[in-house]
């Protein structure tokens, strides 16, 4: 998080309302994952970030905020952006295994070219591959 964002006085005033804008932007990226966290009750600090941001009510404060309800805004900003960060742990570690593991093609060119070297190794292996997997054909050396 850029601090800057988050310390100066932003757009009416209020602290964070810039970075709170930006966070709202980037939700927007993915709508799904994001409308399931802020529907989540157990969520609530995370709505911080929207108020803050203007998009609830955009009159939102109808009054100045005072130095400790500004830092309490803050505080609660944070909280919901780690909360939230926590609460698509599982959805990163998902996506991160996706994304290293090699497309069915792949892998059974892979398992293809773990057969030749196993089967260069051993003959008897080889002619066991191609009794019980179809021709030597298939498994062709030049692959």
């Amino acid at each position: 998080m850029h601090l800057a964002y988050v310390e100066e006085n932003g757009v009416d005033g209020i602290q964070g309302r810039t970075w709170a804008r930006g966070y709202m932007h980037g939700t927007r990226l993915a709508p799904e994952g994001w409308s399931r966290i802020f529907g989540d009750e157990r969520e609530a600090l995370l709505l911080m970030i929207p108020v803050a941001a203007g998009e609830v009510d955009p009159e939102w404060p109808e009054e100045p905020l005072t130095p400790e309800r500004n830092d309490e805004l803050l505080q609660n900003m944070l909280a919901g952006a780690a909360r939230a960060y926590r609460y698509f742990k599982e959805d990163r570690i998902a996506s991160a295994m996706a994304a290293a593991r090699p497309e069915p093609y792949e892998r059974a060119r892979w398992s293809l070219k773990s057969l030749r070297e196993d089967a260069e190794t051993s003959p008897e292996a080889w002619r066991h591959i191609t009794r019980h997997h179809g021709t030597a054909r298939i498994f062709s050396r030049s692959q």
